[in-house]
């Protein structure tokens, strides 16, 4: 459960303050501020924090390495996940599965994704 607070006009100017010099000094978009994924991670840190007290960040937050390491056992998971929610419709030839193929001319980078169409026993995809 939330607990909605309001910041004192003090707190929210360090608050405003430490976002500002990450933006700037680690040359972040602005964008990053409403990013919902961070957001979860911050909202994740205070509940941590609402439980443990005023505990260090290093002793929440992992390095690239190690999150490097989990994002090979996540998507394992995701993809075996994947993988079972398509044999049914896969044995039953409600599958359509196209590939998308893009380039990003600024970044010069080519992206490949795939999209799936499933059709289940109620005609809904």
């Amino acid at each position: 459960m939330l607990i909605r607070k309001t910041l004192s006009n003090e707190q929210s100017k360090v608050i405003k303050d430490l976002m500002v010099r990450w933006v700037c000094s680690d040359n972040r978009p602005f964008s990053i501020i409403d990013d919902n994924g961070l957001r979860a991670l911050i909202q994740e840190c205070v509940k941590l924090g609402s439980i443990y007290g005023n505990i260090d960040v290093n002793d929440i937050l992992r390095g690239r390495t190690i999150i490097s390491a989990h994002l090979q056992v996540v998507a394992k998971s995701c993809r075996e996940r994947i993988k079972e929610s398509l044999q049914e419709p896969y044995k039953n030839r409600c599958l359509s599965i196209s590939p998308d193929f893009r380039c990003d001319k600024y970044k010069q980078i080519s992206y490949l994704g795939v999209t799936a169409v499933i059709v289940d026993e109620g005609f809904k995809y």
